[in-house]
Parts: C-alpha cells; sequence; structure tokens
C-alpha cells in the first residue's frame, strides 16, 4: 500500500507550485516553517505532484530559481544601518550574489 501525503502536505505543495509558476519570492522552506512540516517530506509531495501532474516537463518547475526574486526580502532582513540607503544595500547583495555564482 502506498502512503499518502496529508492534506496539508498537498495544500502547501500546491500553493508552491503556483508561486512557481508566478514567480513569486516564496521557497519551499517557507511553507515548511509555516506549517512545521519536514522539507525533505514536502519535496518528495512536490515531486511526486510534478510526476503525477506531468509538469516537470516544464522548465519553470524543474530549473533553479532565479536568485534575484529574493533580493529584497533579504535586503530587508539584513538591517543595513539607517544612514545606508535602499539602493545601496541592494547593490552590495547584488555583488554578493554575482561573486557567489
Amino acid at each position: 500500500m502506498r502512503h499518502q501525503p496529508a492534506c496539508s502536505q498537498v495544500a502547501a505543495t500546491c500553493l508552491y507550485i503556483h508561486c512557481r509558476l508566478e514567480q513569486r519570492p516564496y521557497m519551499l522552506i517557507d511553507f515548511s516553517d509555516h506549517l512545521s512540516i519536514n522539507i525533505y517530506v514536502l519535496g518528495a509531495v512536490y515531486l511526486q505532484m510534478l510526476r503525477l501532474f506531468r509538469l516537470d516537463a516544464f522548465p519553470v518547475f524543474t530549473k533553479p530559481i532565479d536568485p534575484s526574486l529574493y533580493l529584497h526580502r533579504f535586503v530587508d532582513r539584513m538591517r543595513f544601518p539607517k544612514d545606508v540607503s535602499a539602493v545601496r544595500a541592494s547593490c552590495v547583495c547584488v555583488h554578493a550574489l554575482a561573486s557567489a555564482r
């Protein structure tokens, strides 16, 4: 007998698929943290649903996400000093991101 994922796992995965489709700045770990679901379990459900609905053939769901989608989110969390402008902080992050590639 095959294990069936919980309703919350399926719902979180569907929301994540929609976020990927709409290029929203959410990661699977955001859903995992919010619902207290193991990230590996949620990742497995995500892959199962991609195969089930034959979405694994579409690059939007399988290729890595452009990290610039998350730039503003992480700049906000870095808590730069008040005298550092948001543009300058973004430039610092873009430079760090470019060097990481």
